[in-house]
């Protein structure tokens, strides 16, 4: 993950769950509270879930910069319109060519 999404989720998720006693960790989706085992959020019902992962490329490699929720995938769709396409990006530098814009 990058630095900036690791500290983001610290500064707002992971501190405060664990101020709250809610972090505990299964394979599926919710927050139990550690003393009385109630659960918080979500469910420990199994489902389908949909996310949108994000990747920056930095140092020579992909790295995790954002996940989100699968309900914000149509404004992803209409962003992915105004991003160069990946081949136009990483073409060797040629002098009688113009790089595009990020």
């Amino acid at each position: 993950m990058t630095s900036w999404y690791w500290q983001n989720q610290q500064l707002v998720y992971l501190d405060r769950w664990e101020r709250e006693g809610l972090i505990e960790a299964h394979l599926t989706d919710y927050l139990m509270r550690k003393s009385d085992c109630a659960i918080i959020e979500g469910s420990e019902k199994k489902k389908d879930i949909e996310r949108i992962w994000s990747f920056t490329y930095q140092s020579g490699r992909w790295i995790v910069s954002d996940i989100d929720e699968g309900s914000n995938s149509l404004a992803y769709l209409e962003m992915m319109k105004s991003v160069p396409a990946i081949e136009d990006v990483f073409q060797p530098h040629n002098a009688n060519q113009t790089m595009p814009k990020l």
